[in-house]
């Protein structure tokens, strides 16, 4: 058996998972119904779904509500963020601490669909794609993906809605970067190599705008559940604070009569079908 580790960003930057659970946003109802409908379990009574990197379970919370009562194998190493959802003790749903290239608790053939949220860039390799296509019902199964991207969090083309989200853009793109985030968009490498082929189906991708209002605060507290973020401490976190709370300062920021900030980003969520057989 292959010894997987986590990522050190990921091992030291989550271990706040229970901020990460309360801070980072929800996933809106039209992206969650477009996803499943498009990998075929939209409708699907009792379907089976693998979840990889299921976190705290922001998005395993939206598939245990479903009416089509889903058996969810939620795989999640990070041992902080899998406590934090296997205490959410949702219903039809089993956690394990499975790699993504090693769901070792999964047999065969036995999704219906993988889905991954917020975690793909992780672990974007041809191994974990080897084990998405050993696990999925033979020239069936659909893998989807899907990612909550804050403005200040975007790929670099992307125009951040207001001047304030831009310079949070520059403060999170100047912090070191050992892993290629989803904003790199280095992840969709291994979808599209002509070397892999592991898919039948172009990936295809839809993206919904969202824009809400937050304090100061509350827009740090989101900022803060980065994990380049979270892993810092001291005199070094609370540097990094000043230049959030700087960055929100300033003629261009409108506040609402609650003293509130509008927010913005997009729900970006992606799809692909039919895998052949993996070499």
């Amino acid at each position: 058996m292959t010894t997987h580790e986590i990522h050190p960003q990921a091992a030291l930057g989550f271990n706040a998972a229970g901020s990460y659970d309360v801070h980072r946003p929800n996933y809106p109802s039209v992206a969650i119904y477009d996803l499943l409908y498009e990998i075929g379990v939209s409708g699907m009574n009792g379907a089976r779904i693998v979840e990889i990197g299921a976190g705290t379970g922001k998005f395993t919370e939206l598939l245990a509500a479903r009416p089509e009562r889903y058996q969810i194998q939620a795989g999640e190493p990070h041992a902080q963020m899998r406590k934090v959802l296997a205490e959410k003790k949702l219903s039809g749903v089993t956690v394990v601490a499975d790699f993504a290239e090693n769901l070792e608790s999964v047999e065969d053939g036995w999704a219906d669909a993988v889905v991954i949220a917020q975690a793909f860039h992780w672990f974007a390799t041809p191994d974990t794609l080897r084990e998405v296509r050993r696990v999925l019902r033979p020239n069936a199964g659909g893998l989807g993906l899907i990612w909550n991207v804050d403005d200040f969090n975007a790929p670099i083309d992307h125009t951040p809605s207001t001047s304030y989200e831009a310079r949070l853009k520059a403060i999170i793109r100047s912090l070191p970067n050992p892993i290629n985030l989803y904003r790199e968009l280095k992840w969709k490498d291994v979808l599209q190599s002509d070397q892999q082929r592991f898919f039948v189906h172009p990936l295809r991708e839809r993206d919904l705008a969202y824009e809400t209002a937050f304090s100061r605060e509350s827009i740090w507290d989101r900022f803060a559940t980065m994990s380049q973020v979270s892993k810092l401490e001291g005199e070094e976190l609370q540097a990094l604070k000043d230049r959030v709370f700087d960055a929100l300062q300033g003629e261009d920021v409108v506040e609402d009569a609650e003293g509130k900030l509008r927010y913005h980003g997009r729900t970006v969520w992606y799809w692909t079908f039919h895998l052949v057989a993996a070499r």
